[in-house]
C-alpha cells in the first residue's frame, strides 16, 4: 500500500481509499502508476509505458493520455504537480510515495472465527510468497564499467577477470581487465571479433573468434589466447570464408561453434571440425547459442519462422536431450545470448526489457528505463549483470541542389536519434524515424510540426506507399499499413521481412519491393493476392523497380547497379564502375546513385545517360530520399556514440 497525496492505493489489487471510500482502478490504468511509481522519481519516456502496459499491440495514441488522465483525476492532480508532463517526451511521478500499513474497519464477521482466519493467512502465504513481486528482481543500478572513447563492447567475465573488445577506425583490440586490481592488458589485436571470449575452466586463456585478411580476402578463425601481456596466440581451427558467429569452450580439448546456421564441434589439439545433426526437425535457424556446463540454449526460429528457445540437457558425448521448448513475443534475431544466472534461471535483452525463464517458462520480466540500447553480454555475480550500453545520436541533414551546388541545412537537430527520413510523394509532408519517445518510431513532420505516428513496439524501417496517401513499415520482421490518420492494418503476418524497399503501383496492382528477414534474398509482396514471390536466389543489400518486369539491384557483394529482366541480371554498361556508396533511389525514370568517390549520379532510365551532380560530404554520406522538382536530398548525419560496459544491480534474491 502506498499514500499519495493522502490517498491510499494497493498497486496489488488495484484498490483507490480515500476517506470512506474504495475505488477500483481500471487494469490499465493501475499498470500505468505500477511503472511510473517503480521508476523511483525518473522520467519514464511514452514509449516505454506503452510497451510495458501494451506489450507487442499496436493502441490508439490517446490510450496513454486517457490512463494519465484517469490517474490524475483519482489523485486529485488538478494542477499535474504529482504526475508532470514532459512533451514528446514522456511522464514522471514527482512526489515520494510513502509505503503505509493499511487501517481500514473491519466489519464484525471477520472477527468471528480467528483461528481459520490465521491458519487461512498461512496457507495464503506459503501459495503467493514464492511468486510475490517483492521477490521478482528489479533493476537497482546501472554502472559504467569503462570509459573510452573508443566502442568497447562484447565483454564477458569470470571470476578474476574482464574480458572484452575495444574498437578503432581500423581494428579490434582484445582486452582483459583484473576485476580486483583493475589493471587492463592488451592481449590481442584483429581486423575484427565476433561474440564474446569463453573462459577455460583454469582461468588463464579465452577463445574467441576473429575476423582476419588473407591476400585481401577476409575469412574467420578460432584463435586461443592467454590471459597475459605478450603471450603467444594460437590459431585452433581453420579459416572461414563464413563468419563464426560465437565459439564456447566445452572443456580442455573441445569447443563449440556457431556458423552459417550449424553448430559444429572444434577438436582443439587436432583442430579437426565435425558438425553436428540438426537438434531439433523444427529448429530452422540459429541466432545465439548459449552453453553452461550440461545445459545448452538456442535462440532461434521454427519452420514457421515463429521466435522460440530451446532448452537442452547435454551428455558426456554431447548428445542433447530437449527439455523445453519456449515460445518467445520477440525477435530472437534483435535479443542478447541466454545468460544463465543460475541452475534454474535464464535471462535474454531485447530491446531494452529484461526476460527471465525459470525452469524453462517465462517467469517475469523488467523494463531498463534508458535512452542507451542495453544488450546483455554476461554476468559479474548472481545478481550483477553484464551488458554494452550503447547510445547513438543521429540527426538528418537535408541539402538542395542550386546553382550546380549543394546547399546544406539540418533538418533535425534534437537529443535523440533522428534517421532514414523521407519526401511525402505528391505532398510537402517528411517521414522519419526517431527514438524520442524512447524507442525508434515513426514521425511526421509538417506544417503544423513534428508529430508522432507509431506508438507500440519498435519500426525497423518503412516507406511511402506510392501515392502519398500512406506509409508501410516493418516492425518484429511483420508488415504494416499506416495510414496518415494513425489506423494500422497488419499484412503478411507469416512472412518475415527484413527491410522495405519501395511501394510500386503497377497497372493497379499494388505491391512491395522487400528482402526476406530469413536471407536477405529479394521478395515481392503482392498486396492484392497476398502472396509472396521470390526474386532472387543470393542476398540483395537495394533494389529499386520500374515495374513488375524491371528491377535495379545491387548485391553485398557486388554493389554495382545490376538490372533484373525476366529473371536475367545483366551488368549496366554506364554504371559497370560505379560502386555504390549504400543505396540509390528511382525517382521519375532517373536513378540518384551516391557513389563511394563521394559523387552524385543522375543516370536516365531512357536515355542511359549519367550526369553527375556534384559530391557529397561526411555529414550526407548515408542518403536516405531524393526528390526531383527541386533536386533536393535526406541524408543520416552521425552526430556521435558511445558505447561502453555496464553493470546492472539487481534486487535480491534473483529468481
Amino acid at each position: 500500500m502506498i499514500d499519495i497525496n493522502g490517498i491510499h492505493i494497493n498497486l496489488a489489487t488495484g484498490e483507490l481509499y480515500h476517506g470512506d471510500e474504495v475505488t477500483l482502478l481500471e487494469p490499465k490504468v493501475i499498470e500505468v502508476l505500477r511503472v511510473l511509481y517503480h521508476a523511483k522519481g525518473e522520467l519514464v519516456s511514452q514509449q516505454t509505458l506503452l510497451d510495458t502496459v501494451w506489450p507487442n499491440t499496436f493502441v490508439a495514441p490517446n490510450a496513454l493520455q486517457r490512463c494519465i488522465t484517469q490517474l490524475r483525476k483519482h489523485l486529485q492532480d488538478t494542477d499535474k504537480s504529482v504526475i508532470e508532463t514532459f512533451p514528446k517526451r514522456g511522464y514522471r511521478l514527482k512526489i515520494t510515495p510513502v509505503t503505509i500499513n493499511p487501517r481500514r474497519k473491519r466489519p464484525a464477521y471477520l472477527f468471528a472465527s480467528t483461528a481459520l482466519i490465521i491458519f487461512g493467512g498461512l496457507i495464503f502465504t506459503y501459495i503467493v510468497w514464492p511468486t510475490s513481486s517483492s521477490l521478482r528482481p528489479t533493476v537497482l543500478s546501472l554502472t559504467p564499467l569503462t570509459y573510452e572513447h573508443q566502442p568497447e563492447q562484447q565483454g564477458t567475465a569470470n571470476n578474476q577477470y574482464l574480458v572484452y573488445v575495444k574498437h578503432d577506425e581500423t581494428h579490434a583490440t582484445l582486452i582483459s581487465q583484473d576485476r580486483q586490481t583493475k589493471t587492463i592488458t592488451e592481449l590481442h589485436q584483429a581486423h575484427n571479433f565476433f561474440g564474446h571470449a569463453s573462459f577455460a575452466k583454469h582461468n588463464n586463456r579465452v577463445l574467441i573468434s576473429e575476423q582476419v585478411i588473407i591476400n585481401d580476402e577476409k575469412c574467420s578463425q578460432i584463435v586461443e589466447v592467454p590471459l597475459q601481456r605478450n603471450a603467444a596466440v594460437k590459431v585452433v581451427s581453420p579459416c572461414l570464408s563464413s563468419t563464426i558467429k560465437q565459439v564456447h569452450w566445452l572443456n580442455e580439448h573441445d569447443a563449440l561453434y556457431l556458423s552459417d546456421n550449424a553448430l559444429y564441434l572444434l577438436d582443439l589439439s587436432q583442430q579437426k571440425t565435425q558438425k553436428l545433426a540438426p537438434l531439433s526437425t523444427d529448429l530452422m535457424s540459429i541466432s545465439q547459442i548459449s552453453v553452461d556446463q550440461n545445459r545448452w540454449v538456442i535462440a532461434g526460429q521454427n519452420k514457421e519462422l515463429h521466435h522460440f528457445l530451446w532448452f537442452y540437457d547435454v551428455d558426456a558425448a554431447y548428445t542433447p536431450t530437449l527439455q523445453a521448448q519456449t515460445a518467445v513475443n520477440y525477435d530472437v534475431n534483435l535479443a542478447s545470448m541466454p545468460i544463465a544466472l543460475n541452475a534454474n534461471t535464464w535471462l535474454q535483452s531485447h530491446s531494452n526489457t529484461l526476460y527471465f525463464y525459470c525452469n524453462n517458462a517465462l517467469c517475469h520480466q523488467q523494463t531498463l528505463y534508458t535512452q542507451a540500447n542495453i544488450t546483455l553480454t554476461g554476468s559479474l555475480s548472481p545478481s550483477t549483470l553484464l551488458a554494452t550500453s550503447e547510445l547513438k545520436d543521429v540527426d538528418i541533414t537535408a541539402k538542395h541542389w542550386q546553382n550546380n551546388t549543394w546547399q546544406t541545412q539540418p533538418f533535425t537537430n534534437s537529443d535523440f536519434p533522428d534517421q532514414d527520413a523521407q519526401f511525402q510523394p505528391f505532398g510537402h509532408a517528411i517521414a522519419f524515424l526517431s527514438s524520442r519517445s524512447g524507442q525508434q518510431q515513426i514521425w511526421l513532420h509538417d506544417l503544423q510540426g513534428d508529430q508522432q505516428l507509431t506508438f507500440a513496439a519498435p519500426v525497423s524501417n518503412f516507406v511511402w506507399q506510392s501515392n502519398g496517401k500512406a506509409l508501410w513499415f516493418v516492425s518484429g520482421a511483420h508488415v504494416y499499413q499506416l495510414s496518415l490518420t494513425g489506423q494500422i492494418t497488419p499484412y503478411f503476418q507469416n512472412t518475415s521481412v527484413s527491410q522495405l524497399m519501395q511501394h510500386v503501383q503497377s497497372d493497379g496492382a499494388p505491391w512491395l519491393l522487400a528482402s526476406s528477414e530469413l536471407d536477405n534474398t529479394l521478395i515481392a509482396l503482392d498486396l492484392t493476392t497476398g502472396q509472396v514471390k521470390q526474386l532472387t536466389e543470393q542476398p540483395i543489400a537495394w533494389a529499386q523497380a520500374t515495374g513488375p518486369e524491371v528491377i535495379y539491384l545491387a548485391s553485398f557483394d557486388e554493389p554495382f547497379i545490376k538490372r533484373l529482366q525476366q529473371l536475367s541480371l545483366t551488368p549496366i554498361k554506364s554504371l559497370a564502375t560505379t560502386q555504390l556508396q549504400w543505396r540509390f533511389y528511382l525517382r521519375d525514370n532517373q536513378l540518384y546513385i551516391p557513389d563511394k568517390q563521394r559523387s552524385i549520379w543522375q543516370y536516365d532510365l531512357t536515355t542511359e545517360r549519367i550526369t553527375q551532380l556534384g559530391q557529397y560530404n561526411q555529414a550526407t554520406h548515408l542518403a536516405t530520399d531524393f526528390n526531383v522538382h527541386p533536386i533536393r536530398l535526406l541524408s543520416n548525419t552521425d552526430v556521435a556514440s558511445r558505447t561502453h560496459l555496464v553493470a546492472i544491480e539487481l534486487s535480491s534474491p534473483v529468481l
